[in-house]
This record gives C-alpha cells, sequence and structure tokens, in this order.
C-alpha cells in the first residue's frame, strides 16, 4: 500500500493541474457497456470495484482507499467489494463481460458448425 501512494503521489507531481480520466458507472452500465467519462479530483485515481468476477461499478477514488474492502448496494442488494485502482487516464477500461469455458467453446462449436 506505502508503494502504491508512493506512486500516486509521484503520478501528481507530474500532472498537469488535472485529474485523470477515469470511466465512471454503476453494475447496469458496468457489464460491458461502461462508456461514461469523468474527470477525477487532482488526488483521485480510477478504480474498478469487483465482487468476486463481478464488477459492481467504475470511478474515481481517493487513494487511500485502493484495494480495499468495502460494502456496495446494487438493486438493493449489498455486495462486500474490494476496489481496484490503477493509474492515468482511462485505465479502467477493462473489459468486464466473463464468460465460462463452456459457454466459449459452444459459441466455438456454434461458429465452426455454421461454416
Amino acid at each position: 500500500m506505502k508503494y502504491f501512494l508512493a506512486l500516486v503521489l509521484l503520478y501528481i507531481n507530474y500532472a498537469d493541474g488535472f485529474g485523470v480520466e477515469c470511466y465512471s458507472c454503476g453494475m447496469t452500465s458496468a457489464l460491458g457497456l461502461c462508456s461514461t467519462k469523468t474527470t477525477c479530483n487532482l488526488i483521485e485515481v480510477c478504480y474498478t470495484a469487483k465482487s468476486g468476477p463481478i464488477v459492481t461499478s467504475k470511478g474515481c477514488l481517493a487513494p487511500t482507499s485502493c484495494e480495499q474492502s468495502a460494502q456496495e448496494t446494487v438493486m438493493g442488494v449489498p455486495y462486500d467489494v474490494v476496489r481496484h485502482c490503477c493509474l492515468g487516464n482511462l485505465c479502467n477500461s477493462g473489459v468486464t463481460i466473463r464468460m465460462s469455458l463452456l459457454t466459449g467453446l459452444a459459441m466455438l462449436l456454434a461458429w465452426v458448425l455454421h461454416l
């Protein structure tokens, strides 16, 4: 955690006076359709909150809250999440849809049989 904060402080020293730009959305948009961008405050970083493999939100966060457990409520259901942080513009853009191996193989088989 100390190293992450040091990197954040180093990054802030070289920033051009504006915060980083991050994707920002709740679970309804985080299913791979997260396209809303927001500019963070100068001392914030981008984050992606996950509950297991499920992405619950993305946005800006103070570095002191990174890699810590928290609780988010999505559609009235509470989830224990971990907020993973990153440095740089739009660094929290990773694809959030995951597919099981069985689903992937079924899709591959369907594609091959369609040829």
